[in-house]
C-alpha cells in the first residue's frame, strides 16, 4: 500500500491517477468517540487516544468537507471517463472484484466477478458526449482494476 503525502494530497493523488493506478480512502469520514469509548492504546507504554480522529480525512466529524475534500475533488475531475460519442455501451468490470458501480448518479446496479455477466449495461440516455463521473464502490477488491466502455456484453462461467 502506498500512503499519499498528508501535507499535499492533490500532488499524490494527480500522481497515481495520471499513471491509472487506482487510489482508495481508508478514512472518509472523521469522527469521535463519546464517553468511555475514547479508549487508549499500548506501544510498550499506555497512552490514552484522543476523542477526534478526522486524520486528515476529507470530511471531518460533523461531515463538512475539508481542505483534502476540495484537493482529491480537483485531481479526481482530471480523470473522469470520457466519452468521444453516444450510444448504449456496456462498463467492463473484469478485473473489480465486487461491489457497485453508479455513472453520472444513476445506479447501474451490482457486479461480482464470480459472473456470469462481467460487464454493466449504460443505456445511452444516461450519457454525456465528453466527461461522466464514474464511481465505483469496490467491497472485494481484486488485482487489475481499469474502465472501459465496449458494445457486447462479456459472459463467463465464473471464477472462484
Amino acid at each position: 500500500m502506498v500512503r499519499l503525502p498528508r501535507k499535499e494530497p492533490r500532488r499524490g493523488w494527480t500522481g497515481c491517477l495520471s499513471r491509472a493506478i487506482s487510489v482508495n480512502l481508508d478514512m472518509v469520514h472523521g469522527g469521535a468517540s463519546w464517553g468511555f469509548l475514547s479508549g487508549a492504546r499500548f506501544d510498550g507504554i499506555y497512552q490514552p487516544d484522543i476523542s477526534s480522529y478526522d486524520y486528515g480525512a476529507p470530511l471531518d466529524e460533523a461531515g463538512r468537507p475539508t481542505r483534502e475534500f476540495f484537493l482529491m475533488r480537483e485531481a479526481i475531475k482530471k480523470y473522469l471517463f470520457e466519452l468521444s460519442s453516444l450510444g448504449d455501451t456496456f462498463l467492463d468490470m473484469r478485473g473489480w472484484g465486487r461491489g457497485y458501480v453508479w455513472v453520472s448518479g444513476h445506479n447501474l446496479g451490482r457486479y461480482w466477478k464470480i459472473g456470469p455477466q462481467q460487464c454493466t449495461f449504460v443505456p445511452s440516455m444516461w450519457l454525456s458526449k465528453g466527461t461522466n463521473q464514474v464511481l465505483v464502490l469496490d467491497l472485494k477488491p481484486a488485482d487489475h482494476r481499469t474502465l472501459q466502455g465496449i458494445k457486447v456484453q462479456i459472459w463467463s462461467a465464473g471464477v472462484s
